[in-house]
């Protein structure tokens, strides 16, 4: 990997096709020593976006073309980097389905960056009327201002978000002004054709957990929740971040939750990069409220609510809101347990791993701030969704979630003797 030339043209940092290809046939079992294979492997991983042309205008070919990596780590050919790209090969192929890609860039993360365009904050790509050579375009921006912020907040490089722009204006959320320049790293000035809905959220929140789980149940099968979810309550459960003052109250930088949600969505690692780059980018108290807000967010936006799988669910949810303060301790967690029972066992895993975490909350409420009133408030909504209709039982169904934080041992184990 150096500097190379070609037509008086240098490219930092790239590789030779051909040389890669020869390297992976003397390296690499899966290459089994043929060219063909070699290059359907490095292939594989342009189309996760981990090696790019240096103009972009081809894909990986077994010939004298430059390419370089796309990540800021630098890739050396040695053991380490071999390893590393084994395991991107194996743990590739389960996510190319789901993924829907231009030249390998997630259309998420397009979505993300149109998202940023002209939002009124520090930072933030500006949309404006912009001059040149007597000429005034409407609402536009510059392609070079739109690149710095995809290298400051996706943590990519500049050929990177510059591959980000070119598929945006593909899929013509954007353009040039006049229609006649790509997508470059230059001062070029590009309008907003089309500004996302919901349906081009990410796939990775309002997604079903259960399609989550099977995604990654080749390399997971035994976990019953989303890795990523997963790792953040266990990383919310230690005591460093229970003692956080705020915790699951104080929002945190919005600029974290979106970068969080573009590297789930354009890494295929389960979540694995993006919760490494939170902890060495992030201090302690910031990236305790990026996971808290990130965990809120994942419940918040499932299809369904998490213990409300259907409307006969919620009905019954309602009735024992209206008969709670008639029932015994035991007698009501009995009565949880039967509501848990209908619920499916991904649900419930997650449920009971959420109510310990608040739990451990509202136990640390001396250094936090959230005792277990305030838990219970934050956890209501989440679990249970109050339609319009019954908006005068939100304050009872929050009562019932602090009843609830306050029995969960005795809860988990009715649940789990059963």
């Amino acid at each position: 990997v150096k500097t190379r030339k070609w037509r008086i043209r240098s490219f930092h940092d790239c590789l030779v096709g051909k040389q890669m290809v020869t390297w992976l046939c003397a390296n690499c079992d899966e290459a089994n020593g043929e060219r063909l294979r070699a290059t359907a492997i490095a292939q594989r991983l342009m189309n996760q976006n981990l090696i790019v042309h240096v103009c972009f205008d081809h894909q990986f070919k077994d010939a004298g073309l430059f390419y370089r990596f796309t990540t800021q780590r630098t890739v050396s050919f040695g053991s380490k980097s071999m390893d590393a790209l084994q395991r991107t090969i194996e743990d590739g192929d389960e996510w190319e389905s789901v993924k829907e890609t231009l030249n390998g860039i997630p259309y998420d993360v397009c979505a993300i960056m149109l998202r940023m365009l002209s939002r009124d904050e520090s930072g933030a790509v500006v949309v404006k009327d912009r001059k040149w050579r007597l000429n005034t375009y409407k609402s536009c921006f510059v392609a070079s201002e739109a690149v710095d912020w995809l290298e400051r907040n996706l943590a990519i490089d500049r050929p990177s978000a510059v591959a980000i722009g070119r598929a945006m204006q593909r899929r013509r959320m954007i353009d040039h002004v006049t229609a006649d320049r790509d997508f470059a790293d230059a001062k070029f000035f590009f309008k907003v054709l089309e500004m996302p809905d919901k349906s081009m959220r990410d796939r990775i929140f309002g997604h079903p957990m259960e399609d989550l789980i099977e995604r990654q149940a080749r390399v997971l099968p035994d976990l019953r929740v989303p890795y990523f979810i997963h790792k953040i309550i266990i990383r919310l459960s230690c005591d460093e971040a229970l003692v956080t003052e705020g915790i699951f109250r104080v929002a945190p930088r919005h600029n974290a939750i979106l970068r969080f949600e573009a590297l789930l969505s354009c890494r295929m690692d389960h979540g694995h990069f993006a919760l490494t780059f939170i902890e060495e980018e992030e201090s302690t108290s910031d990236r305790v409220h990026v996971y808290a807000e990130v965990l809120k967010k994942f419940l918040r936006e499932l299809p369904q609510s998490l213990l409300c799988a259907d409307e006969a669910a919620y009905e019954r949810w309602m009735l024992l809101v209206g008969e709670e303060s008639d029932l015994g301790d035991e007698a009501f967690a009995e009565r949880v347990c039967l509501l848990l029972d209908e619920c499916s066992d991904s649900h419930v895993s997650l449920f009971l791993r959420v109510l310990a975490l608040f739990g451990g909350v509202a136990e640390k409420e001396d250094c936090n701030k959230m005792n277990c009133c305030a838990c219970g408030r934050m956890l209501a909504p989440l679990m249970v969704r109050v339609q319009a209709t019954d908006l005068a039982k939100f304050e009872a169904l929050n009562t019932m979630f602090e009843r609830i934080l306050h029995l969960r041992l005795l809860i988990t184990r009715i649940y789990e003797d059963e």
